[in-house]
């Protein structure tokens, strides 16, 4: 995944996940699933995957979205946005108060999905 199209920000290309980080902001590239039969969110080789049990009808399945990363990541729900993306299944999520080294962190703790 390639995200040398966001400027100014200090590109991170830590593979396979794209992330790029800002003062005190993280943005990080994620697929989603929607009316998929269990919701959760793993580690693939593609990158972050987020299934969410709810129709992509009036934003109800980015709400599930930020509610699933939310607690998966361990950050609050008001430090999440969904920045770009927000009617295709590959979003770009905002990320407030959290350093990249410690997202890195999270994503390798999240259980990964062969």
């Amino acid at each position: 995944m390639f995200c040398g199209w966001y400027t100014p920000a200090l590109i991170l290309f830590v593979e396979p996940f794209c992330y790029t980080n800002r003062m005190s902001e993280v943005s990080l590239h994620i697929i989603v699933k929607p009316k998929s039969p269990r919701a959760g969110v793993w580690r693939t080789p593609e990158g972050v995957l987020v299934r969410v049990t709810a129709a992509p009808v009036e934003g109800a399945a980015n709400d599930a979205v930020i509610k699933a990363l939310s607690a998966a990541l361990g950050v609050p729900k008001s430090h999440l946005a969904i920045t770009g993306g927000a009617g295709a299944r590959l979003k770009k999520v905002t990320i407030v108060g959290l350093a990249s080294a410690e997202l890195a962190t999270r994503i390798a703790a999240l259980p990964e999905l062969d």
